[in-house]
């Protein structure tokens, strides 16, 4: 998993992204939706980044929320 600040890179640059993605046919970052990071909260959970504003937050004040996105990155 992406630590925050990937996520926070690729939130920041998510029209890119996007661009890229559908260029080789995968699957894309919608409008919406938390996604998991690599960096611990607690010994209870993790960090997400919120989709649709890039907030980073841990994922306990979202416990309405049952889908959360996991999403591969390589730093090059």
């Amino acid at each position: 998993l992406p630590s925050t600040s990937e996520l926070k890179t690729l939130y920041d640059n998510k029209d890119a992204v996007n661009t890229a993605l559908q260029a080789i046919g995968g699957a894309t970052f919608g409008t919406g939706g938390y996604y998991w990071s690599s960096n611990e909260f607690n010994r209870n959970g993790a960090l997400i980044l919120t989709l649709n504003n890039g907030n980073v937050d841990d994922h306990s004040k979202y416990t309405s929320v049952n889908l959360y996105y996991a999403r591969c990155a390589v730093a090059y």
